[in-house]
């Protein structure tokens, strides 16, 4: 996994969606920790690419990954997460709903909590 995680900072962007691909197949093998170099580099691609290996593994991870996404300071990367999926029949986990309560007064401050995403994630009342 360390071959591949050090491809996605230095390969190309043909061999970094390769190696994103092998790493989606085991997405149990790396954490977001292990993308800390990506999301917090200043290169704007690779920050893209720590987002759409963190939105590959679907569910409310695709719906935080593009919460966190808006949040850049690229607007061209922040737009990318405007398009973003909720999840219908799923609960977020504790450490999910943790994330979403942090991130989403940092996207809607004002109205958060009447988002789509509140609502279907059941946090309306939290916070």
């Amino acid at each position: 996994m360390t071959l591949l995680l050090r491809t996605l900072r230095t390969g190309t962007a043909r061999v970094a969606r390769l190696a994103s691909e092998a790493l989606l197949e085991v997405p149990s093998a790396w954490s977001d920790d292990d993308l800390w170099a990506l999301t917090t580099s200043a290169a704007p691609e690779l920050r893209r690419r720590a987002w759409w290996l963190k939105r590959g593994r679907s569910g409310w991870d695709e719906t935080i990954a593009d919460l966190e996404i808006m949040l850049d300071d690229d607007p061209d990367l922040a737009a990318l997460g405007r398009n973003m999926t909720i999840p219908q029949f799923a609960l977020p986990t504790e450490s999910q709903r943790s994330r979403l309560l942090d991130l989403l007064p940092q996207v809607w401050p004002s109205n958060w909590r009447s988002s789509r995403v509140a609502f279907v994630a059941g946090l309306r009342e939290d916070a």
